[in-house]
């Protein structure tokens, strides 16, 4: 038998409530078959008679009763077993009842909850077992009521019950059959963004990483070896450049162990020490109190301080625009709160057009952009014009 896949949350939602549904229906067919059953044993019924019934009605009960809280696979076993003892039953009354039963008491009690093991079976099997199935109870269906009925027509009648046997369970089964496939395609839908957004998550982590490394190559590598060029680095103000870079290839490695956090003063003293280095006016606004012994996650303060450097860099090197006589008037402001953190580099030097940087220039897409936008609640903008200076700035936004 071609039994169903494992079942997603949804469909699994699904059969459970189907399933509760089946132990309400047992409970009422049960009690509309019992009249009959003992109406057509006069003289009594033996244990097979006993058992039969009990089991017929028994099942869809049971089902009813555990469909809440035992496993899913479970569930469809007893709906199983109720398809399997239905037809077996229909196969016994065939073989032990060989004379009719008085008009009087209606149909065979048997037939009576016919729709209910067909049903069971849509739980646990396909929809082409599950039809086949139907098919095959609807013809037993026919044949037992030929055997039950002593009237003329009873050939009649027994198609009449075959063809009823089918339209009715059809519809009860093709409305479980179709409410399982559609939470089985809601489930692979479900899946299916799952997976993408975790790729999704797994390619902005790598792109994340990487724009570290791009900024750390950018930032670090290549400026210290730039500064090592002009001169000893314990003769130039590269020597702190050199020993920060050093510290984060490090920490890249797993040699130190950063802390957690940094107070808003140390990120205010590292901030100075760019400026102080880079002979660029140096300012920090905000309460007193937040400027003391706040605390700031330190991978903030990295990329702040980092990103902040990468812009005073950029001024000195290029805001100038090659003419060492022009006076090129810097500042780096830091302003606190509560909110936020902001910081503002400037310049009014020659500027220049962002969309005629050239893609393979790391210094803004990767040190500054790149970086702060690896914070979450970070944000780097950049406002420049030919001419008109350059205005940086670099804020983070605790959520």
């Amino acid at each position: 038998m071609t039994v169903r896949a494992r079942a997603g949350a949804t469909e699994e939602r699904v059969i459970r409530i189907t399933a509760l549904a089946l132990g309400v229906g047992g409970v009422i067919f049960g009690a509309l078959a019992y009249e009959p059953f003992i109406v057509q044993h006069p003289n009594g019924f033996g244990a097979l008679e006993m058992v039969a019934f009990a089991i017929v009605v028994g099942i869809p009960v049971s089902l009813g009763l555990c469909a809440l809280w035992t496993p899913i696979a479970f569930v469809r076993g007893l709906a199983l077993a109720e398809a399997i003892a239905y037809l077996l039953v229909l196969v016994i009354w065939v073989a032990i009842h060989r004379h009719a039963i008085p008009a009087a008491s209606g149909m065979p009690w048997v037939l009576t909850i016919s729709a209910m093991p067909v049903v069971c079976l849509a739980l646990a099997a396909r929809g082409n077992v599950v039809w086949g199935y139907l098919l095959i109870i609807s013809v037993m269906n026919g044949t037992i009521m030929v055997r039950a009925s002593d009237r003329p027509d009873a050939v009649l009648v027994a198609v009449e019950t075959a063809l009823y046997a089918i339209v009715f369970a059809s519809v009860f089964t093709g409305l479980v059959l179709v409410g399982q496939q559609s939470a089985a395609r809601l489930d692979s839908l479900n899946e299916r963004a799952r997976t993408e957004a975790s790729r999704k998550a797994a390619r902005e982590a790598r792109e994340q990483e990487r724009a570290r490394f791009d900024a750390l190559i950018h930032d670090g590598v290549i400026s210290t070896l730039l500064m090592a060029g002009r001169g000893p680095l314990d003769q130039v103000e590269g020597s702190e450049q050199a020993r920060t870079t050093l510290e984060q290839i490090d920490r890249l490695r797993g040699a130190s162990s950063p802390v957690d956090a940094l107070t808003v003063a140390e990120l205010v003293d590292r901030l100075r020490s760019i400026a102080e280095e880079a002979g660029i006016a140096f300012s920090a606004e905000g309460s007193e109190d937040y400027q003391g012994s706040r605390c700031v996650p330190a991978d903030v303060v990295e990329a702040i301080v980092a990103a902040s450097g990468e812009a005073a860099r950029n001024s000195i090197l290029h805001a100038g625009g090659g003419d060492e006589r022009r006076a090129v008037h810097r500042s780096l402001a830091v302003t606190l709160s509560e909110a936020s953190i902001v910081v503002r580099v400037r310049d009014d030097g020659i500027g220049f057009e962002e969309v005629q940087v050239r893609p393979e220039r790391l210094g803004i897409a990767r040190s500054i952009r790149g970086r702060m936008a690896g914070l979450p609640g970070g944000y780097a903008t950049i406002d420049s014009r030919a001419g008109l200076g350059t205005r940086v700035e670099l804020g983070w936004v605790p959520s």
